[in-house]
């Protein structure tokens, strides 16, 4: 009878250590998507955790970060008119990424504006 608490106590303690071993291997990746060709920063590109809905957008200066990734997470690098990207996040900290423009992407791009406004209206 105390073998099995043994046991039991013994499973217990190994599902904790691998729980905290987990924990302990999550770590926040950060970095800057720039245009391949130009150099500039991308504003508002989608960094998503790959097969989730959980990711984050690069501000102004093109920079992102996202936290609570481990070594086997994948971040997917999208913005329109550019080739998407996937990335394995490893043991980096610091993923900096350079997007190549898309012609398919941009030939499915299609804007139409027309209209007629009196400047009456639009002005007081």
């Amino acid at each position: 009878m105390k073998h099995k608490y043994v046991v039991l106590l013994l499973l217990l303690l190994s599902c904790c250590v691998q729980n905290l071993a987990q924990a302990q291997l999550q770590h926040t990746v950060k970095g800057i998507v720039t245009d391949a060709e130009s150099g500039e920063p991308l504003i508002g590109v989608n960094v998503l955790l790959k097969n989730t809905t959980s990711g984050v957008v690069t501000n102004y200066e093109g920079q992102y970060k996202f936290g609570g990734l481990t070594a086997d997470n994948i971040l997917v690098f999208s913005y329109i008119g550019y080739d998407p990207q996937e990335i394995p996040v490893g043991a980096k900290s610091i993923v900096d990424v350079q997007l190549k423009s898309s012609a398919q992407a941009l030939e499915a791009i299609v804007v139409f504006g027309e209209s007629q406004k009196d400047v009456r209206s639009i002005t007081g």
